[in-house]
């Protein structure tokens, strides 16, 4: 069962990472009735009516963050205190915004960051709580973000909470850092790449096609429409 479920986490986070940093949008309705499993653990998202498009700007920044916080998950001592300042700072940049007693708050920044994108078996700093529905949660303590991490956040923790849920250690900011890097070091081109396999796959990165830009719009469309990842 864990090998299947490790399939299927890869499978499904494949698909969002090519989404996000590819196509260059976020599907608007993630939940587990919108996911087909296929054979071998492969999925099909479906009901693609409603999405968010992601600028370059955002995947750029957003690659940057992900990177960061695979960064700060491997940093020790030192290390990791400056890795986690620079978290809070790509974290505010991104456009999420706290209460204003917890303005300058780097233990509750990164907190949010990793509860997005850390591993699912991680403890948060500041002893915020991995549970969105505690007190303790550091998403209660936002006070404004853009719309997009919205739709981030939904997709996040639906392959966290699946990780969860199947008992399988996963970490989404692992699995994207190597992608993240192809983006961010081709923020200057006239295109930002496609995640092919073998990024995804961990293998040699060196098969990437070109990419599209995208306009920044949230759309919703009749009909539905899948993005499927075998």
């Amino acid at each position: 069962a864990k090998i299947a479920g490790r399939r299927i986490l890869n499978s499904l986070s494949s698909a969002f990472g090519r989404m996000i940093f590819g196509a260059g949008f976020i599907h608007g309705d993630p939940h587990p009735g919108n996911i087909f499993i296929g054979e071998g653990g492969s999925v099909s998202l479906i009901d693609c009516g409603q999405f968010k498009a992601l600028p370059r700007t955002q995947r750029v920044q957003l690659a940057k963050l992900i990177m960061q916080v695979d960064e700060y998950q491997k940093a020790e001592g030192s290390e990791a205190k400056e890795a986690k300042e620079k978290l809070a700072g790509l974290i505010r940049d991104f456009g999420v915004k706290f209460m204003p007693e917890y303005e300058n708050d780097d233990d509750l920044a990164a907190a949010v960051a990793l509860f997005l994108f850390g591993d699912s078996d991680r403890a948060l700093p500041g002893g915020y709580s991995t549970s969105e529905l505690d007190d303790e949660s550091p998403i209660k303590l936002i006070s404004s973000f853009p719309q997009e991490f919205v739709l981030l956040g939904r997709a996040t923790v639906l392959l966290k909470g699946i990780s969860v849920r199947l008992q399988v250690p996963f970490s989404l900011a692992e699995r994207w850092s190597k992608g993240c890097k192809l983006t961010v070091s081709a923020a200057s081109a006239p295109q930002l790449p496609l995640w092919g396999k073998d990024v995804l796959d961990d293998r040699d990165a060196g098969g990437f096609e070109a990419g599209g830009g995208s306009s920044g719009q949230t759309s919703q469309r009749g009909g539905g429409g899948s993005a499927k990842d075998t």
